[in-house]
């Protein structure tokens, strides 16, 4: 398992449930995935706007951060 994750899974931990797969736990640990991608996401398409790049290429280019930060292959 990608360290982000365990690192995101000890928040959800501290912050929503001290017992994990509770209902509070497992909503809380799915919040933070999703609030670290949106950050993700928004760096790119801050840089594409920055940049002037087109759609395909920053969405590209965030599903590859994404994919990279948590450790996930494709």
């Amino acid at each position: 398992m990608n360290e982000r994750i365990k690192e995101l899974a000890t928040l959800a931990t501290r912050q929503y449930s001290p017992t994990y797969y509770t209902q509070e736990w497992i909503q809380g640990f799915a919040e933070l995935i999703v609030r670290e991608c949106v950050g993700i996401v928004a760096k790119r398409k801050d840089q594409a706007i920055e940049d002037s790049w087109n759609v395909d290429e920053a969405m590209s280019l965030a599903e590859m951060d994404l994919e990279e930060h948590f450790g996930v292959e494709s």
